[in-house]
């Protein structure tokens, strides 16, 4: 029986343990939010006074990195070679499968 009692007053204090840092976890994350929301409040103020003052412009957009550049410039090459090689295809189907060595070839009309 003290066998039990004993394993009962351990897991009540591992319960009570873990409820007391439940509870600190609490106060930090709610004092994380009061922080967050004070530089918010601030950040506001901040820039209505900018506005107010002439001197707010919105933020530009980021510049096209170079990677994205370079995306842009294979995807344009692949597209070329796609064509090309289907310009290719139509042309060769039209040429005449043999042709005389001694006359110059000629297109189909």
């Amino acid at each position: 029986m003290s066998q039990y009692r004993n394993e009962q007053e351990a897991a009540r204090a591992r319960i009570d343990a873990l409820e007391e840092k439940v509870a600190e976890r609490d106060a930090q994350l709610r004092d994380q939010k009061v922080a967050e929301a004070e530089r918010e409040a601030e950040v506001a103020r901040l820039r209505r006074e900018l506005k107010a003052a002439g001197a707010f412009r919105p933020p530009a957009p980021p510049p096209r990195s170079m990677a994205t550049r370079a995306a842009v410039i294979v995807l344009v090459a692949v597209a070329l070679c796609v064509i090309t090689g289907a310009v290719m295809a139509v042309v060769l189907r039209s040429v005449p499968p043999k042709q005389d060595l001694e006359q110059p070839p000629t297109l189909p009309r």
